[in-house]
């Protein structure tokens, strides 16, 4: 399980978002890693950038970041940070962490239980807001996405054990799915490591939940990267001019895919 570590141009986009009051419910989502003492983020998928980090190290000791305002002060400063919602108001002691590191999350760091009420007052809103006393709040916007906050407290506390998913073969998909393929849910985290075993140049390209192409950078041939996405994010290899050559999905307990594909091999 990572310690979660954002550049800092990353995180300087977060906080932008963050301090404008409301994060995109399409910008942020609920996600769960690990298991049987898992990790919450309430962050961008496909990206480190995140505002809430829950890390469980017993059923009796969660470890809770936020990002947050803490303008000025120093890391280990103790501090008192405050959640409110409707008819849900939390406020416990906390520390100050990340202003002295050139990267990671700068906010503040506090602990609950997996029994703690703030869970079930988190899990009731849609929106919250949550900060340090006497700085800018922040606030975060989640809408209905929460099943995956009371399946993190339902792991931490041993009410369920997570499962290992039989390794599976790489699914790909035919170019003539485009515009009929996006990513769906985070719910199950693989690392991949793509590989270029054509003798053509390749991008890859992230689909995200709109169905649309993002950039991940390209391979030469020979060349490796190793990314951290989802089962049911689908990933697109272009060749130089943009055009599409294999559609890979990922399946759990994939860790490699071959680019081998090409048109002029007969890959649509």
């Amino acid at each position: 399980m990572f310690r979660l570590r954002l550049a800092l141009a990353a995180c300087a986009a977060a906080l932008s978002v963050m301090s404008s009051q409301h994060a995109s419910a399409e910008q942020f989502e609920w996600k769960m890693s690990g298991g049987n003492r898992p990790q919450l983020v309430f962050g961008i998928p496909e990206s480190d950038g995140a505002m809430f980090v829950a890390n469980c190290r017993s059923p009796s000791s969660i470890e809770v970041e936020v990002a947050t305002d803490v303008a000025g002060l120093q890391d280990g400063e103790e501090v008192d940070i405050g959640f409110r919602g409707r008819r849900f108001l939390f406020t416990a002691p906390a520390i100050v962490v990340g202003t002295n590191a050139e990267v990671g999350l700068t906010g503040a760091s506090f602990k609950v239980s997996a029994g703690d009420s703030f869970w079930h007052g988190l899990i009731k809103q849609g929106t919250v807001k949550f900060g340090v006393a006497g700085f800018n709040p922040t606030t975060m916007s989640f809408g209905e996405d929460r099943e995956e906050i009371q399946a993190f407290i339902d792991r931490c506390s041993g009410k369920s054990k997570a499962k290992t998913p039989a390794p599976q073969d790489a699914a790909t998909l035919s170019c003539d799915q485009i515009g009929n393929v996006k990513s769906k849910t985070s719910k199950l985290p693989v690392t991949i490591t793509f590989v270029n075993k054509t003798d053509g140049f390749r991008s890859l390209m992230w689909i995200d939940f709109k169905g649309q192409p993002q950039d991940f950078g390209s391979l030469q041939p020979g060349e490796r990267k190793t990314i951290k996405t989802f089962v049911t994010h689908p990933w697109m290899m272009t060749d130089g001019p943009g055009n599409c050559q294999e559609i890979y999905l990922p399946k759990p307990g994939d860790t490699r895919f071959n680019l081998t594909q090409s048109i002029e091999d007969g890959g649509d």
